[in-house]
């Protein structure tokens, strides 16, 4: 564009690890490979960047106060904006260097959860720069303009040389391309601002996006916990109801036991009393009617009817 100065400059690799201080490494993973790159971006631009306004200078179009802030401000947002650019590609570049690794996969997204906020706070700056470039482009504009319909004022005079009339052209055309730059730099001011928008944006659903798993995981966690317990108690109530019937089960057969070794005791006894001749009165509920303690029972013949419902 006329009125402009514009250079381009070339950076190599070397220079770019010198940059970084990996002068010595040959070998390298997406993360540091990406941080070469952008180095030598940055770097390019910035020697490009110098070459140019050094050009301008010398051209005579950084004499105004406005046309040198906008090269201050431009450059300012620039270098803001690869900055931003930077920072995405190392997030982008620690995600593909984790891999299918879920340990390495969530160090990663926590790196880039970092970087995000950084990136939009770049983003911003740039935003910020490139305002004050269209604000410095718009001053520049409006006076170039005002000296434009002051010449072309007096080029309309009666009798005016063709010396005014051609100043007054040469001023119209430099008013013309002041509001070009104006316009376009207003422009890219508010790509600036819509991209700053769009990272704080994307940065903010992030953090909802985190916030809203860390949440589910905590439910869940909770919820876990819950049903682990439920079991617990569940598990140490039947423990107990089945602690209790075996304690009921054992006191049964114990008081069985005893029972048994009670009735033992007493047939042994009232066996014992027989064959030791106790008292009459102590006998007389044992023995049949009329029989003494020491005789037999009487003997009889058994029918035949009785022998064979007795008979094996």
């Amino acid at each position: 564009m006329e009125g402009t100065a514009e250079h381009e400059a070339c950076v190599t690799i070397d220079e770019a690890k010198e940059l970084l201080g990996l002068g010595d490494v040959s070998e390298f993973g997406p993360v540091l490979s990406q941080r070469i790159i952008d180095a030598a971006n940055k770097l390019a631009f910035k020697r490009a960047s110098k070459f140019a306004v050094e050009a301008a200078r010398e051209a005579g179009l950084l004499d105004a106060q406005d046309a040198a802030t906008q090269v201050a401000e431009g450059e300012a947002a620039e270098l803001a904006r690869l900055e931003a650019e930077r920072l995405a590609h190392e997030a982008a570049a620690w995600k593909a260097e984790a891999g299918a690794n879920d340990n390495a996969q969530a160090a990663a997204d926590s790196r880039a959860g970092e970087l995000a906020m950084q990136e939009a706070k770049a983003a911003a700056d740039a935003a910020a720069h490139k305002r004050a470039e269209a604000i410095a482009a718009d001053a520049a504009a409006a006076k170039a303009q005002a000296n434009a319909d002051a010449l072309a004022a007096q080029a309309a005079m009666v009798g005016a040389s063709d010396e005014a009339k051609a100043a007054a052209k040469a001023a119209a055309d430099q008013a013309a391309m002041a509001q070009a730059q104006a316009n376009a730099a207003n422009k890219a001011a508010a790509d600036a601002d819509a991209k700053a928008r769009g990272k704080a944006k994307a940065k903010a659903d992030a953090d909802a996006s985190a916030a809203a798993k860390e949440k589910a995981k905590a439910k869940a966690k909770a919820n876990a916990k819950a049903d682990a317990s439920d079991k617990a108690s569940e598990k140490a109530s039947e423990s107990a109801q089945e602690k209790a019937e075996k304690s009921a089960t054992a006191e049964a057969e114990k008081n069985a036991e005893a029972a048994a070794a009670d009735g033992a005791n007493q047939a042994s006894a009232a066996v014992a009393d027989v064959a030791s001749g106790k008292s009459q009165k102590d006998q007389d509920g044992l023995l049949p009617p009329g029989m003494k303690p020491t005789e037999q029972p009487p003997l009889r013949k058994i029918s035949k009817k009785e022998q064979k419902e007795t008979a094996p």
